[in-house]
């Protein structure tokens, strides 16, 4: 099979499973430690659909692929165009790239009357005044194409429209996308689709900060069920709807006061460990899914899972300044995880991305409640201290 952007998961599940693989990556991106499992490493810009047909179809016709495969953003375009090109298409290159445009999915959605939410594509402030004003409340403004919660911003009222597109880098206000802001806690629904058919595995609790960054996550959903049925329901005929027929996705849902709205949603497991998460509380891998199940290795997951087990992340974010130390404490649980990325000297701020959070902490328990209890006890012991604070202790935050 063909990887391009291979995860370290997805590509340690493809050697346990006795799959040769061949590796697309940006040279400055090549993990060294992946050479031993795979056929071969070709450095290469695999984000670009023709670079990739270009590179990958000299080793198809002397060594045919069974699949072409990408779990990552910047490959899932271009993997199911090379597949459709080979003859192992999973998915038409149309579901990664209505799926990759929250402004198409977001019509698409209104159009079918799926869960609609007032919205519009704009490319100045005097047009995001415009639709602040028709909406006579908050707006959420953010890019087309983005992720990581990077450029997402809130506005108010009309009156905040200058000033809130005057603070987006120039490179991001060429077309945004704006719609109605939507009350109510997030969760994100992690499925796989087997022949056109959507089981979902497991529903995750999100932390978010006011600037909409996720610092955490936890699984099973505590949600109640009637709103499980209910989101269950929408994002199957979401699925539906975009004409994804297999793999893993992962879509992110508000739970308003008129019901379930989605936000945005992918053709990929989901990030910030999820699938670590998922795997912990269902014993379900969906990166190991997603190979295994198209090459006939193993069965598609046919119900909903039982949780056998709870599993939680918390990603740290100390208070703004310079760090002047760090304390991990060891760890005696062998599924609990702690990652700290800064040390002493650097500068940290308050994140506005998923890539400027500088560590997480993940635990294991016996349920949902179990678990969050001891991830947030397992965080209060790393100690990040910074500038005249103390300790970095987890902020306060919306669910």
């Amino acid at each position: 099979m063909a990887v391009l952007g291979g995860t370290v998961p997805l590509v340690r599940h493809a050697h346990a499973l006795g799959v040769d693989v061949v590796l697309l990556q940006r040279p400055d991106d090549i993990d060294a430690s992946l050479r031993p499992l795979v056929e071969t490493i070709v450095p290469a810009d695999y984000g670009d659909t023709d670079t990739a047909v270009r590179v990958l179809g000299p080793l198809h016709r002397a060594r045919p692929f069974r699949l072409v495969l990408s779990l990552t953003e910047d490959g899932l375009v271009s993997s199911a165009e090379a597949a459709q090109r080979f003859g192992l298409s999973l998915n038409p290159p149309k579901v990664a790239r209505l799926l990759r445009d929250k402004a198409a999915m977001r019509a698409r959605l209104n159009d079918a009357g799926l869960g609609p939410v007032r919205a519009r594509t704009v490319r100045s402030a005097s047009a995001l005044a415009a639709f602040a004003a028709e909406v006579g409340g908050p707006v959420i403004l953010k890019p087309v194409r983005g992720t990581g919660s990077a450029y997402v911003r809130r506005l108010d009222s009309p009156a905040d429209a200058a000033r809130t597109w005057a603070g987006l880098p120039e490179r991001e206000t060429g077309e945004l996308l704006a719609e109605e802001y939507l009350e109510g806690p997030e969760v994100s629904v992690e499925a796989f689709s087997h022949q056109g058919r959507h089981t979902v595995v497991a529903c995750t609790d999100k932390l978010v900060l006011d600037n909409f960054v996720e610092i955490g996550h936890t699984v099973p959903s505590r949600m109640a069920a009637a709103d499980h049925a209910a989101v269950a329901e929408l994002v199957t005929g979401f699925l539906d709807l975009t004409g994804l027929r297999e793999g893993p996705s992962h879509t992110e849902v508000k739970l308003t006061p008129a019901g379930p709205r989605i936000i945005e949603s992918h053709n990929r497991v989901g990030g910030d460990k999820i699938r670590v998460l998922v795997a912990h509380a269902t014993g379900l891998d969906l990166s190991r899914l997603a190979l295994s199940v198209p090459l006939g290795l193993e069965p598609a997951p046919g119900a909903l899972p039982q949780p056998r087990a709870g599993a939680s992340i918390r990603f740290l974010t100390p208070p703004p300044g310079v760090v002047r130390s760090v304390e991990v404490p060891p760890l005696t649980d062998p599924h609990a995880e702690v990652e700290v990325t800064v040390a002493a000297g650097d500068t940290v701020s308050r994140p506005d991305s998923s890539d400027a959070r500088i560590g997480h902490v993940l635990a294991v328990g016996a349920d949902a409640a179990d678990a969050e209890r001891a991830c947030l006890e397992l965080a209060r012991r790393v100690r990040v201290v910074t500038g005249p604070e103390k300790t970095a202790l987890l902020p306060e935050a919306t669910r």
